[in-house]
């Protein structure tokens, strides 16, 4: 089998992570790929032989300044060359995230065209990204094509998930479920060193979020937990986020983690140099406080490290592991805490606020009750999830918490939980995640997905409506500050 992989780049990040797994995992299999990419990185060219730069792929580029038949004829003139033979499938990552116009005019043409597509999606235009959707409206409605470049519907065209919450929208929205699939990303388990160092003592017990910080990470909560630490205990995140907005808020969290003494380390993987593995080695336990993930490897690399993990749970992502059978017990869906610890009448201000131009930016006018509804979604009880405040909120109760630690029983949870440590758990979750989302069962997933696709017949393509997508995400329960 001959497929032609396509992405904006192959950067080092994580759909790049994604297509080195997939490429791995179909070896196996006896089926050849070829990557194209507007840019690879320079580190990593010559790791990867079968990559080809086109630059019309990359970020930013309008079918102005590349022709889609152009482009399109010299893709496939290199699939031939590489392949031996015109590709029998392409996949396309991401192809309606709004980081250029070209990718969702090539899929058109290749629709139309009948070759066989399998669409996957790792994130979403309508989901927490109106920037992004305001550029496909303004590039691609003048066309009149918009449906059929951003959601085309044929026979010969599937599309994949990395979770059941997206598989589900995509249903709603009105894709066919027997072109729809599910395809959770692999966990590389060759990653995970053999060499696992038991966890510190508890006097100098390390917890550690790896993350890159950015905003929907909600670094607040986990510097939350650092101002409830034990004596000789140590917080540290991984790596600082690259976008100016983002990194003016992580250092900002830097900042009052500096002024309030708290004992974190931020980016500790840059400041030591020092690889995933080796970060993962010296911790006591991992730790994530984020509030939205398109997959969720938070969830299950720990394990391979035999660390426990602690922090947020986020059950529309996990709620597969757990029916995998791996334990997360140990993880909370909401942090409470009292609603007078806030000024009620500014967090619904600010609710309000940022709710209707978010709205707004999405084409909606919301009402009253949709404003209320986004209101009601943070309160449980007379209790404000913490992950729904802004950072300015957040900061203020951190403050509240550092001066007066004995207000932390009023939380729910109290604890991160971190005594946990029992052997047995962390293997059982350990031996699920190796045998149900490694490598081995992504490449047999894929090439079942293939060859459903190759038993179909083109047919006509007809674009389904986007805004029915749309509906799916905005619903006003949803919405949450960290993701404005």
């Amino acid at each position: 089998m001959r497929v032609a992989i396509v992405h904006y780049h192959l950067r080092t990040g994580g759909v790049t992570r994604v297509v080195e797994n997939a490429v791995c995992a179909l070896a196996p299999h006896q089926v050849s790929c070829v990557l194209f990419a507007g840019d690879i990185g320079d580190a990593q060219a010559a790791e990867r032989p079968n990559a080809h730069v086109l630059p019309a792929l990359n970020y930013g580029t309008t079918p102005d300044s590349c022709p889609t038949p152009s482009l399109l004829a010299d893709m496939r003139a290199v699939a031939r060359e590489t392949l031996g033979g015109p590709p029998d499938i392409w996949h396309i990552h991401n192809h309606a995230l709004g980081k250029n116009s070209v990718m969702p005019e090539l899929v058109r043409a290749l629709a139309e065209d009948g070759e066989r597509l399998l669409l996957q999606f790792h994130d979403f235009a309508e989901d927490g990204r109106p920037g992004n959707y305001q550029y496909l409206m303004e590039t691609l409605a003048p066309s009149a094509h918009i449906d059929l470049c951003l959601y085309p519907q044929a026979a010969h065209i599937h599309y994949a998930t990395l979770n059941s919450r997206d598989y589900h929208f995509l249903q709603a929205a009105g894709i066919d479920r027997n072109q729809l699939h599910l395809l959770p990303n692999a966990v590389a388990v060759h990653r995970a060193s053999t060499d696992h160092a038991l966890p510190a003592p508890a006097t100098t017990r390390r917890f550690l979020y790896p993350t890159r910080a950015i905003r929907r990470k909600n670094l607040g909560e986990f510097l939350l937990w650092s101002a409830l630490a034990e004596p000789g205990d140590s917080f540290a995140t991984s790596l600082r986020p690259e976008n100016p907005v983002a990194r003016n808020i992580h250092d900002a969290w830097a900042d009052l983690a500096r002024e309030l003494s708290l004992p974190v380390e931020f980016a500790r993987g840059q400041a030591q140099r020092q690889p995933l593995a080796a970060l993962y080695r010296e911790c006591h336990a991992v730790v994530t406080t984020s509030v939205a993930e398109g997959f969720g490897l938070a969830f299950l690399e720990p394990w391979l490290f035999d660390r426990p993990l602690l922090g947020r749970n986020i059950p529309d992502i996990t709620h597969e592991f757990s029916d995998a059978g791996i334990h997360l017990d140990t993880l909370y869906p909401t942090l409470g805490l009292p609603v007078d610890w806030i000024d009620f009448a500014l967090f619904k201000q600010k609710i309000a606020d940022a709710f209707s131009p978010f709205m707004r930016a999405y084409g909606r006018t919301p009402d009253d009750a949709a404003v209320r509804e986004a209101v009601n979604a943070a309160i449980h009880d007379d209790r404000v999830d913490f992950g729904r405040l802004d950072e300015p909120l957040q900061a203020q109760v951190i403050r509240k918490l550092r001066g007066q630690p004995i207000l932390r029983e009023q939380l729910t949870p109290a604890s991160l939980c971190a005594e946990l440590s029992d052997p047995a758990f962390i293997q059982n979750n350990r031996a699920i995640v190796e045998t149900t989302f490694g490598l081995r069962q992504y490449g047999q997933r894929l090439c079942n997905i293939y060859a459903a696709m190759l038993e179909a017949t083109p047919g006509l393509v007809t674009g389904l409506p986007h805004r029915q997508v749309l509906d799916q995400f905005l619903k006003p329960e949803r919405f949450t500050l960290l993701r404005t």
